[in-house]
């Protein structure tokens, strides 16, 4: 797999890889954990490979971990699905040398039935603080945003309400925003860029 991914990440001049982690409740714990432990494996041995390769070795190739979030679960602090999830990943979190070998951990929050879930700044905190507990540290933290919330009710998150993300995410010393589901047909009251261009203006320069 890793001579694969690294074959791709050549033919086709990527600047990275991201390995998505999503449906982990599907599966019980003694499943994640060996899969959690088979990930930090790859990763380390995908880094050390893409860094010894003279095609690759100065690129600087990223390696992401994208985990999906739903964020309704989020209302309650630390609910029993974040503490499951985290837990069972521990291993991996917990692997300095994995932690190393990657760039990031992208948190693809999701189900934000919530209200201006994204005001919400203690809600956005609970999610990215049990992260870093964890053992993922606060700079390769990156927060996910669905700008359009529940399926359309409420309607679509504000372009002020982003920037005010951005500046939150930036004082309290984490990783960035992202942007996902850009091909949402619901994504129509805004353009991707104009999210972009809002949270650049909260996260500012670096």
């Amino acid at each position: 797999m890793v001579g694969e991914i690294k074959d791709n990440i050549k033919l086709y001049s990527f600047d990275g890889v991201d390995l998505d982690i999503e449906n982990w409740w599907s599966y019980d714990t003694a499943a994640n954990q060996k899969f959690s432990a088979n990930l930090a494996s790859l990763v380390k041995i995908l880094r050390t490979s893409l860094d010894n390769d003279p095609k690759s070795k100065d690129k600087s190739i990223a390696i992401m971990i994208t985990v999906g979030w739903n964020a309704a679960g989020s209302v309650n602090g630390m609910p029993d699905a974040g503490s499951a999830y985290t837990g069972t990943m521990a291993s991996f979190f917990l692997d300095s040398e994995a932690m190393n070998a990657i760039s990031a951990v992208n948190i693809m929050s999701y189900n934000t039935c919530i209200a201006d879930f994204y005001s919400r700044h203690d809600l956005v905190e609970n999610i990215l603080n049990m992260f870093n507990q964890a053992g993922v540290p606060k700079q390769k933290i990156i927060f996910g945003i669905q700008v359009y919330e529940c399926g359309g009710n409420p309607p679509a998150t504000s372009l002020a309400t982003i920037t005010s993300l951005g500046q939150f995410i930036k004082a309290d010393n984490y990783g960035g925003l992202f942007l996902w589901a850009i091909g949402a047909q619901e994504l129509g009251q805004q353009s991707s860029w104009d999210y972009i261009n809002a949270m650049k203006t909260g996260l500012g320069s670096w």
